[in-house]
């Protein structure tokens, strides 16, 4: 799976994509003209701490390697206050995939 590393990518993406907003998470993405899909993840201190945020990357590139968005740029901001899990991000990430396709 490729990433998104720079901050022009991620810039890239805000501004020149498109949003969908669900109840953990708000997705930014944007069509490229490359093959590959690649992922973004911002996770806010405020979220919780150290281990929660790993926890909810690790999350959600695990949903991103069963459904690797090929041919889009996506970058996840994930958002406080909602339980965040396997099940309801992998639930809020469906809708945002037929949304996209």
């Amino acid at each position: 799976m490729n990433t998104l590393k720079t901050s022009k990518d991620f810039s890239n993406v805000f501004d020149g994509g498109k949003k969908f907003i669900t109840a953990t998470s708000i997705f930014f993405y944007l069509k490229t003209s490359s093959g590959d899909g690649r992922l973004g993840i911002s996770v806010s201190r405020r979220v919780g701490n150290a281990v929660q945020r790993n926890k909810i990357k690790r999350i959600v590139r695990n949903i991103f390697r069963f459904f690797s968005p090929k041919g889009f740029d996506v970058v996840v901001l994930c958002r406080r206050g909602e339980v965040f899990n396997m099940s309801t991000f992998a639930r809020d990430f469906l809708k945002f995939w037929k949304k996209v396709y």
